[in-house]
């Protein structure tokens, strides 16, 4: 099964490496890919989607943009 996210606050958290949070098999193999996009691309991305999930982020893109750049450093 494949889950695209981001799921931050998954990852965040540490649910997304643990099955049983997850309510899935606790023998399933969880895989993380975080694929990194320069803002600019990732910004275009959501307003070629134009997927309502994303108005807030694009109306509010500067603090955004510091949040995606607080979950990469999360991560590392």
């Amino acid at each position: 099964m494949i889950l695209v996210g981001p799921f931050s606050r998954e990852i965040q958290s540490g649910r997304m490496l643990n099955p049983d949070a997850l309510g899935i098999p606790p023998q399933t193999k969880i895989s993380i890919a975080w694929i990194v996009l320069e803002e600019s691309e990732a910004k275009a991305r959501m307003q070629k989607r134009w997927d309502p999930r994303d108005d807030w982020k694009l109306v509010h893109w500067n603090q955004y943009a510091q949040r995606r750049i607080a979950t990469l450093e999360d991560l590392e």
